[in-house]
């Protein structure tokens, strides 16, 4: 279950699971969010407050002690490589592949 809503994040926190709303445009809302957190994995929508949404993510996540974070780059992500996001998230923020390539590719079809 992944978030999107205020609605589902109280439904999530009361069913005992760690949940915090986030705005990548309110840097204030961060830091809770990245409590104890070792790595994070960016995805971020493509958009005109794109750069600027990521980087706040980017300066919460060094000011919170995070010592990995791993941005995909993809044109369409959310759309048709969420199976390879999936994967790269797993392998990038996971220990054991520091300096090893990972090739991924695109769904067959």
């Amino acid at each position: 279950m992944f978030p999107t809503g205020p609605e589902d994040v109280d439904q999530a926190v009361a069913a005992g699971l760690d949940a915090v709303r986030i705005d990548l445009g309110e840097p204030a809302t961060l830091p809770p969010a990245l409590r104890d957190v070792d790595a994070v994995f960016l995805v971020g929508a493509m958009g005109p407050g794109q750069t600027r949404h990521e980087l706040n993510l980017i300066e919460a996540a060094t000011a919170a002690g995070v010592s990995r974070v791993v941005k995909l780059s993809v044109w369409r992500a959310d759309e048709e490589l969420t199976p390879i996001a999936r994967a790269a998230a797993h392998v990038l923020t996971t220990d054991g592949h520091d300096g090893r390539v990972h090739a991924l590719t695109g769904p067959r079809r």
